[in-house]
């Protein structure tokens, strides 16, 4: 669809031109002012169609099955056909054609059998082309006088040259991991794809079925009460904790709670624990372990000793009090932040967002910083010196590019156009005029990874002009150590905490 895009575009302009090959293919016959040599009869100009819609639909009808491109063709052919498909997604036009086929599958059965047969045809000539062709009896004559002459002595026959089928497949394989990294930014064959897909939509499924499991149970919290001690088992470990089998309905413990008591836990294991919270809004149950020593009857009594005199209340805290009670309200905003960031399908721009840091790293140790605001839900900004130069939250991730006819490639101004609205085109910021914010989804940023680090790298550049960075009371040196542990990577904080 991006290919298209430009095309179209470049049409439009009169930058480009193609020819329809009588192969069925399409080629570049003109860019700008320079026309291509090759001398082909009756090539005829192609124009992509102004609709750019149609053209993605006739794109995504190229890979259907035969039964479905039947009538996939068929619906093309009506204009309110064409309209209907338009409104629709690709699994939507799916099950349309398939009920479609469905019916029609006795009139089309004569098409398939003949697209059928041209495939065996087709398969057969290609049999018979790599066959060996037997000698004539005037090529063995031939052979015949030129040993006698040269006196070889050799028998003469037809030599074929076997080919190595591993050769063959490990070159199909090199070109399908190149085509996939340009395509999807993963260097993998179409079948380690297929089976990645297939593993990550059965980790989804999961994940849906585990969250109805928990949402069901959850209307039964009201029949526990806070400082009960039950027996449970484990159901689901995750980073931060377990969630445990109550019997009416679940509870959470904490992986520091585990921890405490060095508990080891695997799904199915059995664990006494006690109610310690229970939220009824959010209907959750908060848990910690607990364990029982047997009374040893036949130990004597120890004499109990007076309870030391309670301290004056007071409500104002030690200073040590107060940084401990801010430390550890950090943590939970941080550990809450990235938590929702991979929950929203976020863990891929967030290793993206680490490449950023990296640079920052490297060239930047006294004027970057990482940031967790309070009153922006859920996001963490990267400042390079006197700028916002990338920020990543549940939504999205943001990244500033340099908006120049000069120094930006093709493919970032085509990036640009498309996902920084016009308001924002001419410049968002007053130390960096050039400087826009290009922002994307989690799943717009695939394929557009090398692209974007290449526009940050132009704007890195730009942003060391802009002064010191304001931001670096707030750094966050916990968010960096948790990101690291998250992402099994190694970040080094900035040289000027040291």
């Amino acid at each position: 669809e991006i290919l298209l895009d430009i095309f179209l575009n470049l049409q439009n302009q009169n930058e480009i031109e193609f020819a329809s090959f009588p192969d069925g293919t399409l080629r570049v016959s003109r860019v700008h002012e320079s026309n291509a040599s090759a001398s082909v009869p009756n090539l005829e100009i192609y124009k992509f169609p102004k609709d750019l819609e149609i053209a993605k639909l006739a794109a995504f009808g190229l890979a259907l099955k035969i039964e479905y491109r039947i009538e996939f063709d068929k619906c093309m052919a009506e204009d309110s056909l064409v309209e209907k498909l338009k409104k629709m997604d690709e699994d939507e036009i799916l099950e349309f054609l398939k009920i479609r086929a469905d019916f029609y599958k006795e009139e089309n059965q004569a098409e398939l059998d003949k697209a059928k047969k041209d495939k065996e045809d087709l398969e057969f000539r290609k049999e018979q082309k790599n066959k060996a062709t037997p000698l004539s009896e005037d090529d063995k004559k031939n052979i015949a006088e030129a040993q006698a002459k040269y006196k070889t002595g050799k028998e003469a026959r037809v030599i074929k040259t076997k080919k190595d089928p591993m050769t063959d497949l490990r070159k199909k394989h090199e070109l399908e991991k190149k085509r996939n990294m340009l395509r999807y930014g993963i260097a993998e064959t179409n079948i380690a794809r297929i089976a990645r897909l297939k593993r990550e939509e059965e980790r989804e499924a999961q994940k849906e079925e585990f969250k109805e499991r928990i949402e069901s149970r959850k209307e039964n919290v009201i029949n526990y009460e806070v400082g009960q001690v039950l027996e449970g088992a484990v159901v689901k470990v995750i980073r931060f904790g377990v969630y445990v089998d109550l019997g009416e309905s679940d509870g959470f413990i904490k992986t520091e709670d585990l921890s405490k008591k060095n508990i080891n836990l695997s799904t199915g294991s059995k664990i006494e624990c006690k109610i310690i919270n229970i939220d009824l809004k959010r209907r959750n149950i908060d848990l910690i372990p607990v364990s029982r020593k047997p009374k040893d009857k036949t130990s004597p009594k120890l004499k109990s000793k007076p309870m030391a005199k309670p301290k004056p209340s007071s409500n104002k805290l030690d200073k040590s009090d107060k940084e401990l009670l801010i430390l550890k309200k950090e943590k939970k905003r941080v550990d809450d932040v990235l938590q929702n960031i991979i929950d929203a399908g976020g863990k891929d721009s967030l290793t993206f967002f680490t490449r950023l840091i990296k640079k920052n790293i490297k060239e930047n140790g006294l004027e970057w910083s990482i940031t967790i605001p309070k009153n922006k839900k859920n996001r963490v900004r990267l400042n390079n010196y006197g700028l916002e130069g990338s920020y990543i939250d549940d939504k999205g991730i943001m990244v500033v590019l340099l908006n120049s006819d000069v120094d930006s490639s093709s493919e970032i101004k085509y990036l640009i156009d498309k996902y920084v609205p016009a308001k924002d085109r001419q410049g968002k910021y007053r130390k960096v005029p050039k400087a826009v914010p290009l922002i994307l989804n989690h799943k717009e940023l695939v394929g557009k990874k090398q692209f974007l680090y290449k526009g940050y790298c132009q704007f890195f550049m730009e942003a060391k002009l802009t002064g010191k960075n304001s931001w670096k009371k707030a750094h966050s040196d916990y968010a960096i150590k948790r990101i690291s542990k998250l992402l099994s990577i190694d970040l080094k904080q900035p040289e000027y905490l040291k």
